[in-house]
């Protein structure tokens, strides 16, 4: 299975990068990134790679995106 190696940041989305060389386009106005809509860019940033890099966390938001939630 890949694990998470990076993820970037836009203005509008996330995008998960995996260690199999496909990556995750996650628009802020969809499920399940909503949360990171309305979140300032400084929170956005912060986010740690987690659950043995099966997961993104934002720790100032208290959310987490998993590789489920991502349909992987």
């Amino acid at each position: 299975m890949a694990n998470i190696n990076r993820i970037e940041l836009t203005t509008t989305s996330v995008y998960v990068f995996f260690s199999d060389g496909t990556f995750w386009p996650g628009p802020y106005a969809t499920v399940p990134c909503t949360f990171l809509y309305h979140a300032t860019e400084a929170q956005r940033a912060n986010w740690q790679l987690v659950d043995q890099d099966t997961a993104v966390e934002w720790p100032d938001l208290a959310q987490k995106l998993t590789m489920a939630q991502m349909g992987r």
